[in-house]
C-alpha cells in the first residue's frame, strides 16, 4: 500500500467519487512496473555508451598503433634499400677490383714472359 492509495480508500469511505481502490492499486503497480523499466533501459542506455567509448577509445589507441608500425615498417623498408644499394656498390667494387687483380696478373705474366726471353 502507498500514501496515495491509503488517501483513496479513506475518501472512498467519505463517499466521494473515486477510483475503486483495487483499480488503483493496479494502476500504482503498471506505473511501478513502467518506472522501474524505465530506469532499467536508462541503465541499460548508460552501459551501451560506456561500450561505445571504450569501443571508441579501442579504435583510436588501434589507429594510432598502426601508424607506428607503418612508420617502423616504411624505416626497415628504407634500411632495406640502403644496405641494398650498399651491397650492390660493394659487389661492383669487388667486381672491379677482380677485374684490375687480373689485368695486374695478366701484366705480370707478360712481363716474366718477357724477362724469360731475353
Amino acid at each position: 500500500m502507498t500514501p496515495e492509495t491509503d488517501a483513496a480508500e479513506r475518501m472512498a469511505y467519505s463517499q466521494e467519487y473515486m477510483v475503486p481502490t483495487e483499480f488503483a492499486r493496479k494502476l500504482e503497480r503498471e506505473r511501478d512496473e513502467a518506472l522501474s523499466q524505465i530506469v532499467q533501459a536508462e541503465c541499460r542506455a548508460e552501459r551501451f555508451c560506456q561500450e561505445r567509448d571504450e569501443a571508441r577509445e579501442d579504435a583510436t589507441n588501434y589507429y594510432a598503433k598502426i601508424g607506428e608500425l607503418t612508420q617502423e615498417r616504411d624505416e626497415a623498408r628504407e634500411a632495406f634499400r640502403l644496405a641494398e644499394n650498399e651491397r650492390v656498390d660493394m659487389a661492383k667494387q669487388l667486381v672491379s677490383e677482380k677485374v684490375c687483380h687480373a689485368k695486374c696478373q695478366n701484366e705480370r705474366d707478360e712481363a716474366r714472359e718477357a724477362l724469360k726471353s731475353k
